[in-house]
Parts: C-alpha cells; sequence; structure tokens
C-alpha cells in the first residue's frame, strides 16, 4: 500500500503541507485541494494496474471540512466508477477533528464510503481525548497509531504500554493498526511482535515518486508482508 502525500514546490523551495494545509482550510481551497487529490489518486492507481501485476491500494487523507460534504460520497463513487477502481484499493484517512466537529455528518458518510469496499482510517489515533469512544461509535475500519508514541518504543516504557494496550484493543474489535513513524529494526520487530499488522515510515521507504513506486512493487522477492507499508509521496 501506499500513502499519498501532497507537496508544494514554490519557486523551486519546497512549502510543506502541515504549513499550507492550514491556510487552505481557512478558505474553501482546501476543497479543490482534497478533490483534486482524490481524482488524481483514483486515476494513479488504476493506471498503477495496468503496469504491475500487484494491487496496490492508496492511503489518501481528507480534511474535515471535505469529508464532512453531504455529496463527498457520491464523489467518490464517480471516481471510483470513472476510472473503473475497485473500492478496495482506496482508503480515506480523517483525523479526530473531523468526527469532533460534526459527529452525524461524519457517521452517515463513513457508512456510505464502506458500502462501496472503500475503507476509512483514523489518523493520529492515540493523541485526542475521545479516541476509544470514535473507533467504537464510528466502525473506523483501520487506526493509525500516532508517531509520537512510536518514535521511543525502545526506549520508553510508558510509550511501549500505550502501543500494547492501542493493539490489542483494535485487535479485540477487529479493527486493522498501522503504526506512523517506524524508522528501525527495534522500532519493526517490536511492533510485530506486539502484533500490529501494518508499519509506515523511512524504515521501509521515505517518500519517493509513482515511477520509483512501482519498480520496488515489482521487484522479485519483495513481499507485502515484508516491506508492510511504503510510503509514496507524489505531487
Amino acid at each position: 500500500a501506499a500513502e499519498a502525500l501532497i507537496r508544494w514546490n514554490h519557486n523551486e523551495k519546497p512549502v510543506p503541507p502541515d504549513v499550507f494545509i492550514p491556510l487552505c482550510e481557512e478558505s474553501e481551497l482546501i476543497y479543490k485541494i482534497d478533490e483534486w487529490v482524490l481524482k488524481k489518486v483514483c486515476q494513479s492507481v488504476a493506471e498503477w494496474n495496468k503496469k504491475t501485476s500487484k494491487q496496490i491500494s492508496a492511503q489518501v487523507n481528507m480534511s474535515s471540512k471535505y469529508f464532512q460534504r453531504k455529496d463527498t460520497p457520491d464523489t467518490i463513487r464517480q471516481f471510483l466508477e470513472k476510472y473503473g477502481l475497485p473500492g478496495s484499493q482506496l482508503c480515506i484517512e480523517i483525523t479526530e477533528t473531523a468526527v469532533m466537529s460534526d459527529a452525524h455528518s461524519t457517521k452517515n458518510n463513513i457508512q456510505k464510503i464502506q458500502k462501496m469496499g472503500v475503507q476509512v482510517a483514523l489518523d493520529d489515533f492515540g493523541t485526542g481525548f475521545s479516541s476509544l469512544n470514535y473507533i467504537t461509535q464510528f466502525s473506523m475500519d483501520k487506526i493509525k497509531i500516532d508517531r509520537s508514541f512510536v518514535k521511543d518504543l525502545d526506549s520508553s516504557p510508558q510509550n511501549q504500554a500505550v502501543v500494547d494496550a492501542l493493539i490489542k484493543l483494535a485487535n479485540r474489535l477487529g479493527i486493522l493498526v498501522v503504526a506512523e513513524g517506524v524508522e528501525t529494526n527495534l522500532h519493526h520487530d517490536y511492533l510485530k511482535s506486539a502484533g500490529c499488522h501494518f508499519g509506515q515510515g523511512y524504515h521501509y521507504c521515505k517518500p519517493v515518486p509513482e515511477d520509483m513506486l512501482l519498480k520496488m512493487i515489482d521487484q522479485p522477492g519483495v513481499s507485502t508482508l515484508d516491506v508492510m507499508q511504503n510510503r509514496a509521496g507524489k505531487t
């Protein structure tokens, strides 16, 4: 699997998303960005299906404003149908902000999206105050453990306890777990032994353009279980 990352190269100088996305969210520009990314990802993954023997699913971050629109599920369906992409190859990532701002709209849209076979993941899990309630109330397919809990796994008993508890809880609820910020063999080995399903981070792959991603996926001997989850970025 791969996560689509948006980047802005302004006058050959990269502007990080944590700088420009909050500004876009203050205006309606975020709607255009979210829809463009969603369309581009669906188109790209459909093209990947023709170029590689392995099906790659793509994770797409979506703002709370766009996710809660009534027409968002219809837009997702239109793009899937337009590019002939199975819903199973798409996962929409939302943060707790989306859930907190309008629980009713969020729940309705999650249900509609999941009916298409598209998965919904709760991003940066563990950083909010009501996460446990969210994963039971909104029937998430995946939770992504925030990197702040992963980065000190080799030296922090407290972080180990939190990660262990989150993984056990998710497993009991039948929810897939993705650990963010996996950067070392120790991180990987600990998470694997704890029962984490997927990992994402520089230990597996730094952000790469799509042509390089396809070459990596088609390398002989590479399996999704070994690689877990490559984090791919594209402009």
